[in-house]
């Protein structure tokens, strides 16, 4: 098991919106993560929760909502050099709070389904691809990635 407090600091510049959302907040997350081996699968698993500060912007105190989650999953090593993964994640996100007063519809439900696939390429190089699927209303509908970690 592995716990963790983390910081997120706003980051990147407001274009066209008004009103920051989302990672434009300071928010405080604390992750317990817990993991186990059974070869050739290893099952996975996570409890998190985020707070986010509030922030005055343009004389109007906004609050978004704290979220609570939790992701379960499994990784089975198919090969020695191939790995696939399938995981479900829910957060559960609190309503946005304007000037003290919660605004009805803001709060979310989002699960998605992740879905994944692992290559070692070489001893430096191990290609990952992913997929995550909405399964709430909430949740995007797809996002692919696709990243190249590399041992120095």
């Amino acid at each position: 098991m592995v716990g963790s407090l983390s910081y997120l600091a706003p980051t990147g510049e407001d274009t066209d919106s008004p009103v920051p959302l989302g990672s434009d907040f300071h928010r405080l997350r604390v992750n317990l993560n817990a993991s186990k081996s059974i070869d050739p699968l290893v099952l996975y698993g996570d409890l998190f929760y985020s707070y986010a500060f509030s922030e005055k912007i343009d004389g109007i105190r906004m609050q978004p909502g704290s979220y609570i989650g939790a992701r379960v999953g499994a990784s089975l090593a198919v090969t020695p050099e191939i790995t696939s993964s399938i995981g479900l994640n829910f957060s559960f996100v609190d309503e946005l709070e304007v000037n003290g007063m919660e605004i009805n519809g803001t709060k979310q439900t989002i699960g998605v389904l992740e879905l994944g696939m692992g290559f070692l390429i070489s001893k430096r190089y191990f290609l990952s691809l992913s997929a995550e699927i909405g399964i709430t209303d909430d949740a995007p509908d797809v996002l692919l990635g696709i990243s190249l970690p590399t041992r120095f």
